[in-house]
């Protein structure tokens, strides 16, 4: 064996092949952070975790107290809905099972 073979550092193990981002590796420097929805916390945008939810505005009874007073809901119109788009960091969302 040769000396260089000696000094050398063994190099240490990575846990995640794109170390949890899912931008290709050294393709677009630095990306724009975002705010996590549960903590408030920065995180870049590529390592977040985006899941989008859509929910009735008004639960059950006050949508049907809404459609029986309302000449525009009874005609079958629906009720309008609630898109949210939550941006949460992976720390909080792998401990609780928000993701699948």
């Amino acid at each position: 064996r040769g000396l260089c073979t000696l000094l050398k550092q063994p190099t240490m193990t990575t846990k995640r092949r794109n170390a949890g981002r899912s931008k290709p590796a050294h393709s677009r420097g630095r990306t724009r952070p975002c705010h996590c929805v549960n903590c408030g916390r920065l995180t870049p945008v590529d390592k977040a975790i985006r899941r989008f939810t859509v929910r009735n505005m008004l639960d059950q009874a006050s949508a049907r107290d809404v459609a029986e007073n309302s000449t525009v809901y009874n005609d079958g119109f629906p009720l309008p809905k609630l898109y949210l788009k939550a941006v949460s960091y992976t720390h909080l969302t792998l401990p609780t099972k928000r993701i699948v």
